[in-house]
């Protein structure tokens, strides 16, 4: 009952923000250009309120119907609701350099400046969009105690937050099988939300993991965009691939301990305490946790975890949002930071949530070295 609560008010406070977004563009627009024409104003305001509005209506249609229109609804409404971000950004720059220059210009450059600002963010946003659906390889090289013979120089690859649905589906996915091939790594770690929210054609959306070439292991472990779906859905799709599913468990691959802690279901809590005392962990074997939020780091580090993945944090993809999950995640966020003995690299995805859009990095295939 928490989660549906708490999902219910970050919902009201997404559209109430997103629609003061819209808001303040209709009154910048008014004051900036002196709009004194009473239906040019509606105009503008019926504009802004629908292009508010069309998220939420396409949200509701891809989730009842699987078309091409419904896909390109939901993928241009989302992306204009973060195009938002940027042209707030910008009108705050025109506001500075309007209180600048009005006072020696006496040209009307605001015509001008209006269009540069929207030239600007298109531009922008474009290349944003490339960050998004183009995610690189990030290579990285982990030091590990007590790391064994047939483990050194090994790469193993980690995939964070595919979230297969509208945006991102079976083409994208082959993209990135075709990319971690040529890797060639040991052991593929699936961590968290392969599914976005929508329960629409998840076997096809997965078929390309068939393809996937590792040496010894493909693995996944559920996290809460798959409690979207209900899980027992999530986990069907991958029934007919090689991929093997992991919860709460651990296995010993080689002397190495990889452990697997997935999302509490619906309305449950999970006990971390509890959960690393069932698994009874050996405190001489190197340690790989895969737990997809970036937090509980003290139960990890008092049960011998050398090395945390996660994802989740999405960094906001946005800036400035980055500067929020940095706090809450006491700068843990982002790639690869110690606490003593115990490393925790936190990924900033393959792909992105909602909009298909990153002004603060570009997504990435995480390959890690372990030395």
């Amino acid at each position: 009952m928490n989660s549906i609560i708490f999902a219910s008010m970050f919902l009201i406070v997404l559209v109430s923000v997103l629609f003061l977004w819209n808001f303040s563009i209709y009154v910048f627009l008014i004051k900036f250009f002196n709009i004194s024409n009473h239906n040019v104003k509606i105009y503008i305001w019926w504009i802004l309120f629908i292009l508010w509005i069309s998220f939420i209506l396409a949200s509701i249609l891809t989730h009842y119907f699987d078309n091409p229109f419904s896909r390109w609804a939901y993928f241009i409404s989302w992306l204009w609701l973060w195009f938002l971000v940027n042209i707030n950004m910008f009108i705050w720059v025109l506001v500075i350099i309007d209180l600048i220059l009005k006072k020696y210009w006496f040209i009307d450059y605001k015509v001008y400046a209006w269009w540069i600002m929207i030239f600007l963010c298109i531009v922008y946003s474009s290349y944003w969009i490339f960050n998004a659906l183009s995610p690189q390889v990030n290579e990285v090289s982990v030091k590990l105690k007590n790391l064994p013979d047939s483990w050194k120089n090994k790469k193993i690859v980690m995939i964070s937050d595919v979230h297969l649905g509208n945006i991102y589906n079976d083409d994208f996915m082959k993209k990135v099988v075709d990319k971690i091939n040529i890797i060639n790594p040991e052991a593929v770690f699936i961590v968290w939300d392969l599914f976005d929210w929508m329960d629409w054609h998840l076997d096809k959306y997965v078929k390309p993991l068939d393809n996937l070439k590792t040496k010894k292991w493909t693995f996944f472990v559920t996290w809460n965009h798959e409690t979207y779906l209900w899980v027992d859905n999530a986990l069907k799709s991958l029934e007919n691939t090689w991929v093997k599913i992991l919860d709460d468990e651990k296995l010993d691959i080689d002397w190495i301990e990889i452990i697997w802690l997935s999302y509490p279901l619906r309305w449950e809590f999970k006990d971390f305490k509890k959960t690393f005392s069932n698994l009874k962990l050996s405190s001489d074997k190197p340690k790989i946790l895969l737990y997809h939020n970036p937090m509980h780091l003290d139960e990890a580090k008092n049960a011998w975890i050398d090395l945390q993945l996660s994802g989740h944090t999405h960094r906001w993809q946005l800036f400035p949002f980055n500067l929020i999950t940095s706090i809450i995640y006491a700068w843990h966020d982002l790639w690869l930071t110690k606490i003593w003995d115990f490393q925790i690299f936190t990924s900033i995805w393959v792909s992105t949530w909602w909009p298909a859009m990153r002004t603060n990095s570009r997504s990435e295939i995480v390959e890690i070295t372990l030395r």
